[in-house]
């Protein structure tokens, strides 16, 4: 399999906050898929040059990552920084399934995706166009004349938490993601539990009804019982008086 390669402009960044507020800015962007990957490394971690600006900068500048393997590089991840005062500012982050990049005609997808910052407020949008080449047709320039989309982003804890130590933060612990999943599993769980429990009680309740009907029909044996003591008691009066006439007869 030809190895493959990642061409991306990087076009522009709008609305970011931070940059408007302050006014003076110098930001910049960096890409990589990895982002473990030490940052002075150009290969892994290239970036566009800082450019003076506020709230809308435009680079047009194309930024290329040499490895790409569809099978183990899942996401790109954006960052935007500022320069300021020779250190370096986070402005937002990113990352981008490359699923819509490898189901884009010719490989080349042209978005603008949201950014986020420490808190994962948005941010403003970084606008790119991301193609997928060979590593032996490394070039400058890509064609894509499709309209831009709204492109497919996404936050992941550890890039967050990257993040987050940039500008000093505590990180977010993965356990307590995970116990928040486990109590609201066992809240679905429980409301479950209770409406299982008023549908048996229900059909309880359904098949115990028909059982009391039989009590309804107690009166009429009643009456059954209370016709043969009469007639017993009819009879009994009755054989006096046939002995009394039976000597007439004589």
């Amino acid at each position: 399999m030809t190895e493959k390669a990642m061409n991306i402009k990087v076009r522009q960044a709008d609305a970011l906050e931070d940059a408007e507020l302050f006014g003076k800015n110098e930001p910049f962007v960096r890409v990589t898929l990895n982002p473990e990957s030490k940052t002075d490394d150009v290969d892994a971690y290239p970036k566009t040059p800082a450019k003076k600006s506020a709230k809308s900068i435009e680079w047009n500048q194309v930024l290329i990552i040499k490895h790409y393997d569809p099978s183990n590089h899942n996401r790109l991840y954006v960052e935007v920084f500022d320069t300021e005062s020779g250190s370096e500012k986070p402005y937002g982050y990113t990352s981008i399934p490359l699923q819509q990049v490898n189901d884009a005609p010719g490989k080349s997808y042209k978005g603008k995706f949201d950014v986020f910052d420490d808190e994962n407020k948005a941010n403003g949008t970084v606008s790119l166009t991301i193609t997928i080449i060979n590593i032996n047709e490394i070039r400058a320039h890509i064609t894509n004349d499709n309209p831009e989309a709204k492109g497919e982003c996404s936050l992941e804890l550890d890039h967050q938490n990257r993040f987050r130590a940039l500008t000093g933060k505590e990180p977010i612990v993965k356990e307590e993601a995970k116990e928040g999943e486990g109590e609201a599993k066992e809240g679905e769980a429980a409301a479950e539990g209770a409406e299982g429990a008023e549908g048996a009680e229900g059909a309880e309740a359904s098949t115990e009804a028909p059982a009391e009907a039989p009590a309804a029909e107690a009166p009429a044996a009643e009456a059954t019982t209370a016709e043969a003591t009469t007639a017993e008691a009819t009879t009994a009066e009755a054989a006096p008086a046939a002995a009394e006439e039976a000597p007439k007869e004589t």
